[in-house]
């Protein structure tokens, strides 16, 4: 029997894997984890034959979370919304790569590939597990589209395309539409690897718009600017992004 741990800072990602595994009737025990932190301890508790691990979560990524847990003997299956670290999670000895959003099928062709590797190890190729990852990578854009979120007892799913401006909050996201606003539990940083810059600036450490939100800029000093939106917000940019602002002129 396997006990699990599920690392993800999305509950509804986290409440997929759980459904899944709901599926099986060879795990004995399912920890959750909602980030890096969380999940050291459990690891300490529980030794879990397999770990579910989510990459971008916030304070602590999932490689970040591998570093410091040390050899757990766990295997672990990445999954993410990304495939570009896909050849990173093979060099750290991933058993798979579970790209969102993935269906039931492939979650179990995964699992059945990390019992058959921990049976029987030396079986397990390098080379193959290479070409296998490189196989079931998606060959779509790396940048979301949709976004989920939570409110209150609700999940909102957000077309990337509808928001207006992204604001760091602590250890939050304040995400803007044109009507309504949602907190996202990441970093500035790592969200804005997900946008599609195309479509999305950064115009200050600790804000990011979108670029054909922008209706106005009013020039301040020091190469700073009054950025007003589409829907009347307005926003400070830094010098610090200057160059990024001069984008934005004609």
């Amino acid at each position: 029997m396997l006990k699990i741990l599920i690392a993800d800072d999305e509950e509804l990602a986290r409440q997929k894997i759980r459904m899944f595994l709901g599926t099986r009737n060879d795990i004995s025990e399912i920890a959750e984890a909602a980030n890096g932190y969380e999940a050291l301890k459990i690891v300490e508790k529980l030794s879990p034959d397999i770990i579910f691990l989510d990459i971008e979560m916030p304070e602590m990524s999932g490689f970040e979370f591998l570093a410091d847990a040390g050899k757990t003997g766990a295997s672990v299956i990445f999954t993410t919304a990304y495939d570009r670290y896909a050849v990173r999670a093979f060099e750290v000895n991933a058993a798979d790569y579970l790209l969102k959003p993935f269906t039931l099928e492939r979650f179990n062709e995964a699992l059945q590939r990390v019992t058959d590797r921990r049976k029987n190890p030396e079986s397990i190729n390098p080379d193959e597990i290479l070409r296998f990852l490189k196989e079931n990578i998606s060959k779509k854009s790396p940048f979301i589209s949709r976004l989920t979120v939570r409110k209150g007892s609700r999940f909102i799913i957000i077309d990337v395309k509808d928001i207006l401006m992204i604001e760091a909050e602590g250890n939050y996201l304040k995400i803007i539409t044109a009507g309504a606003s949602f907190l996202h539990r990441s970093t500035l940083t790592a969200f804005e690897e997900s946008l599609d810059p195309e479509m999305f600036i950064r115009v200050h450490r600790s804000v990011i718009v979108k670029k054909d939100a922008v209706k106005e800029l009013e020039p301040k000093f020091n190469n700073e600017f009054t950025l007003t939106l589409s829907n009347g917000l307005k926003t400070t940019s830094s010098r610090n992004y200057y160059s990024a602002i001069k984008t934005l002129l004609p």
